[in-house]
């Protein structure tokens, strides 16, 4: 049950996984989303913690963890239906605000990357640390 779901919510980590690496510094493809310079002395550090977490986590293991969510995980989040669309078609509206250069449109992508993230990853193995890794890069931008 669910299968388009989980695809669909596979999809959305890979876009963050890619972007997170992307806004890290690491040199690969991902989505269109805006990104999020870190601040010049902490650029080296901020790679390499990077390059650790992929290490331990890779996006497979993300993957595989989705695919053997509970149905009832799913559903007490509701990551299904018309309340699925309407989160990711809430994260892709930010994205295009914030790629726009509107500024408050960035604090409120990350919140939305945040509430998503904490749904779809609550009590599945490496997304604790994924969260840790989107919040350290709020932590980690320039004034």
């Amino acid at each position: 049950m669910y299968a388009t779901e989980r695809k669909q919510m596979s999809l959305f980590i890979r876009d963050l996984y890619h972007w997170l690496g992307r806004c890290y510094g690491a040199d690969q493809p991902g989505p269109d989303w805006p990104l999020f310079e870190i601040a010049p002395e902490l650029k080296d550090i901020a790679y390499k913690a990077w390059l650790e977490f992929t290490k331990y986590h890779p996006l497979e293991k993300l993957n595989d963890a989705i695919q053997n969510a509970r149905d009832a995980h799913i559903e007490n989040h509701g990551l299904h239906g018309a309340q699925l669309s309407y989160k990711f078609g809430l994260v892709q509206l930010a994205t295009e605000r914030a790629a726009s250069g509107a500024p408050a449109w960035k604090r409120k992508l990350l919140d939305l990357l945040d509430n998503l993230l904490e749904s779809i990853g609550e009590g599945l193995p490496g997304f604790g640390a994924l969260k840790e890794m989107k919040d350290a890069l709020v932590g980690s931008l320039p004034e």
